[in-house]
């Protein structure tokens, strides 16, 4: 074996390993934006759905439903008979990331539905300090599935990005196929509420953990 054979074996070598290790970056950077269980197709018992954490007061329940879901087989269920307030919730990793703005992007519909339900997007950074924050909530949710987004700038500093769904009051409501994807340029919240005159705070009663400000329609 000549010298310059034994050097392009070298470079061919050398290449491999960059190339693995610049596919090991992108591959952690994608799954920093990949929710678990995202469409609700994973096999889930009534009490807790995989990669989600749930959380119902009084009478309310949150299940997998197989009974017409935007798509694929499954998606999520959440009932309440009595005012009170069910949640399901997900962080994901987003530092050392390029992307400076989110679009969240979710498939809903409800029955009966007495009060508000939708997304709210909390930005924290590596201490768990909350930096940023939106809220999107229907204004009237509708029998068929319609498709809402939620738009997240990143401000610097940012670690975490945690998604709620929320039904507030009474009723039956359906999430489906709730994805997080990257925003070219950053625009309001469509198919929601996206501005200060057009909300008012929830009492703290119907906080879970963390006080999170949710939103009702005006009278």
């Amino acid at each position: 074996m000549n010298v310059w054979t034994e050097f392009s074996l070298f470079a061919i070598m050398q290449f491999r390993q960059i190339l693995i290790f610049i596919l090991c970056i992108c591959t952690i950077q994608l799954q920093a934006q990949t929710l678990v269980n995202s469409g609700f197709e994973e096999d889930a018992n009534t009490s807790s759905q995989k990669g989600w954490i749930t959380d119902c007061k009084g009478t309310g329940q949150i299940k997998v439903s197989n009974v017409s879901p935007f798509s694929g087989k499954q998606c999520l269920e959440m009932a309440h008979q009595n005012q009170a307030t069910c949640t399901f919730s997900q962080s994901i990793i987003i530092e050392n990331t390029a992307i400076k703005n989110y679009k969240i992007i979710y498939s809903c519909r409800a029955e009966a539905l007495n009060g508000n339900t939708g997304l709210n997007i909390i930005i924290r950074d590596a201490s768990g300090k909350k930096l940023t924050e939106s809220s999107g909530f229907i204004k009237n949710a509708e029998a068929k599935w319609k498709t809402y987004s939620v738009a997240m700038a990143v401000p610097d500093g940012a670690q975490t990005m945690s998604i709620t769904g929320i039904l507030n009051g009474t009723g039956n409501v359906w999430f489906d196929e709730i994805k997080v994807e990257e925003l070219k340029q950053h625009k309001p919240s469509s198919g929601i509420w996206s501005t200060a005159s057009e909300f008012m705070t929830i009492a703290g009663k119907y906080s879970i953990g963390e006080a999170i400000k949710w939103a009702v329609e005006k009278k």
